[in-house]
Formats: structure tokens, sequence, C-alpha cells
């Protein structure tokens, strides 16, 4: 169900419909939004060489919201200005996880012509078929679908023909789902030739899965765009601080009778930092999920309570913190090592011969004893004429003979 919300706040006697969805759709701005917002803006607006634009991040980081609000500002920005009828400003598509072995390029290509308006998608032919024999031709005819081929020259048209400022991909990651035998260096040579002959910018927005992709050819390094959209961090004091001011606005919006201030409680905010691994997307759908428990409830605020009840397993907060590790290892990794191995200046023991005296403990000089001093020993412990117990040869007791 659609609904026509008001672009206040909705009083709490509204309708529990609108009052989760008037806070599912409410959008605020954070500072790592902004930082990647200018970043990616530079990157579609300007007229340089590079036809892939990378936007990679944790999950819940808030790409999905970046790349929705990049389709809006290039939308408006199209209304002033004057251009064919026949153009689109963008595109934006999300890239389906298929359930087959690989991924579904089929698929990939006609949700593309949706996007792009495109008519008589089924009806698609590829001109080159003009050429086969009348048999193979009748045979592509009889097979009521056009082919992947098909569908490949039927997009390639459409956006020489749409001249979107950008083609936007979500969920970019699921393009790294290939069929055993093929190469992943294969997907990205696919959009990029996309890119290239359109000469249509194509932004990739997706998880830490997307770093290193460019690293796959240096053709790929050289034509493409790569922007971290990170979490934040509990042990950075400014991200700590934009943190909270991120959740006491969402706050501000929760439309119920009473305030909720979480953020003003140290305890409260550890844990909802945690369960949401600092992640904005994360903990904006959090909150969704508490206020319209809160609100089944009968409750007049969102109290810790409510959070406790909806937020997300152990597991799945697991592999979301493990992956968000790796992925920030992958990006940030400690290779002091081997620049220097590359360049030649490591040595074994890892201090070279500019090794600082500093980083070794200073060596204690033995000093000599004044004369008639006895040189620290142990003195042999004697137990006079006591039998000690020793090891037997035979029956006979073992005994040390007693001193003179």
């Amino acid at each position: 169900m659609t609904l026509d919300l008001p672009n206040e706040r909705p009083l709490p006697s509204s309708s529990p419909e609108e009052r989760v969805e008037y806070f599912r759709r409410k959008k605020l701005a954070h500072r790592n939004l902004a930082r990647a917002w200018d970043k990616l803006l530079v990157a579609v607006m300007d007229p340089d060489p590079c036809s892939l634009t990378l936007v990679y991040g944790p999950t819940g980081g808030g790409k999905t919201t970046l790349a929705h609000r990049l389709k809006d500002y290039l939308e408006s920005l199209d209304g002033k200005l004057s251009r064919s009828p026949g153009t689109i400003p963008v595109a934006l598509i999300e890239a389906v996880a298929s359930g087959n072995s690989g991924f579904d390029w089929r698929d990939y290509y006609i949700r593309a012509l949706q996007a792009l308006d495109e008519p008589l998608i089924h009806k698609k032919l590829d001109p080159d078929f003009m050429l086969y024999t009348a048999r193979a031709y009748q045979t592509h005819l009889r097979s009521k679908r056009p082919s992947v081929t098909d569908l490949r020259r039927g997009l390639e048209s459409c956006l020489r023909q749409r001249s979107p400022r950008a083609f936007l991909i979500d969920e970019a990651q699921h393009l790294k789902k290939i069929a055993s035998g093929k190469r992943l260096i294969d997907q990205m040579d696919t959009i990029k030739s996309l890119a290239n002959m359109t000469g249509v910018k194509h932004v990739l927005f997706g998880t830490y899965e997307l770093f290193g992709l460019t690293n796959l050819s240096a053709q790929l390094n050289r034509r493409t765009v790569e922007i971290h959209f990170p979490r934040y961090r509990f042990d950075d004091p400014k991200d700590m601080e934009e943190f909270i001011l991120f959740l006491e606005s969402l706050e501000k919006h929760l439309p119920m009778p009473e305030p909720s201030l979480l953020s003003e409680n140290p305890l409260a905010v550890r844990f909802i930092y945690t369960r949401s691994a600092g992640c904005p997307g994360i903990l904006k759908d959090w909150m969704t999920r508490a206020l319209g428990e809160a609100i089944r409830e009968g409750s007049k605020k969102v109290d810790i309570s409510h959070y406790e009840r909806t937020a997300i397993p152990d597991v799945q907060l697991a592999r979301i913190a493990r992956e968000i590790k790796e992925g920030e290892n992958q990006i940030n990794p400690d290779r002091s090592e081997e620049i220097e191995s590359l360049l030649g200046v490591a040595s074994t023991d890892r201090g070279g011969p500019f090794q600082q005296a500093s980083i070794k403990s200073p060596e204690k000089r033995s000093r000599n004893p004044r004369p008639g001093t006895r040189k620290p020993a142990r003195d042999p412990i004697g137990l006079g004429g006591a039998e000690i117990p020793m090891e037997k040869s035979d029956d006979r007791p073992i005994t040390r003979p007693e001193s003179a």
C-alpha cells in the first residue's frame, strides 16, 4: 500500500501504518554520507575519462540511500536543462542475486532496459542475424525470446539514445557470483565495455566485496574511481560524537507522544552502537522495528526494552561484524614489509643498518667486583648425617657420610 504521507511528522493519533511508514521513509544526512556524496558528485559530473565508479562499505552503511540521493539529484538537475525529449537523466537498478550457479546476465539486461523505459524488450533482435542463413534466422524467431546477445545489443543502443548522465547499479557485489570455469575479470569487463562503448558512466554500489575488483587488470584500475563509505568507529571520539548526533536526530523524528532520550544515556548508546555495528542504515531499520513494537504495545515512547526485543540476532550480528572487520583489513593493511621488500631495503632483523639504538634495550655492562669480594653463587645446602632419598641399586640404604 502506498501512502500519501505529509512532510511533517504525523500526530501520535495517526494510524500505526502512517507513523511507521513516515519514519521508514525519513532520510537524514550524516557526516560520512556527506563526505561520500562530495566524492561521488565529483566522479559523476567531472568530464574525466574514468567510466566506472565503485562505492563500497559495510552493509547498512547508507550506500542505497546515497544511490537514491544521486538519482534524485540528477533528475532535478535535468529538469533545469534543455535536452531531447527522448533522453533520461539517470537510471537505477539492483543487481539481483540469481539462484543459478552464476550471475544471470539475461535478467540483468532486461532489468536495465526496463529502467531505461525501453519498449518491446522481448522483441529485440540482433541485426547481425540477418547475415545468417535463413534456417538460423527462422530458428531464432521460433525461440520466441531474444538471446543474451540480442539484449546486450539492445542495451547498448538504448544507452546511446537515452544518454543518461549515469547508470547506477545497487548491490553490485552480486556481480562476483560466477559459474565454475568463468573468470571474475570477465564480469567486470562486461560492465566496463558497456560504459566505454556507450559513453555512459556506470556507478556500482556494494559491500566490501567490490574492493579489489579494479586490481584484476591495469585497464580496469586506470579507468575506475573508488570511494570508501565507512562506518562509525567506537574507538574514534569524533566518530562517536557524530553517531550520537545521528541517533539524537532520529529520536526527534519518532512519532510518539513522549520523546525518547536514549542518546543521553551512555550505557544505552553503547548498547545501540554495538547492536548496530556503527552503521546508520542498520540503526535506522532497527529503530523502525522498535517503533512498530512500541506502537503495537501501546507505549507512549520507544524505550530500551523495545530495542532489545527487535535487535538483530547474535548470529547475524557476528557475521556482519566479521565481514566489516575483514573488509576494513583489506582496505587498510600493513604493507610496510612488502614495500621494503619491493624496494630492496628489507633485512632479516627488520631493523637494517639504520635501526635506532632506542629500539633495542641497552645491554648491561658487567662490573668487576672489588678485591676480596666473593662472586655471587649458590652455596651447597647440606642435611648433616640425615638420610636423604636417592635411587638404590640394592636393598641397602644409601646414606650421606657425616662430615668430619
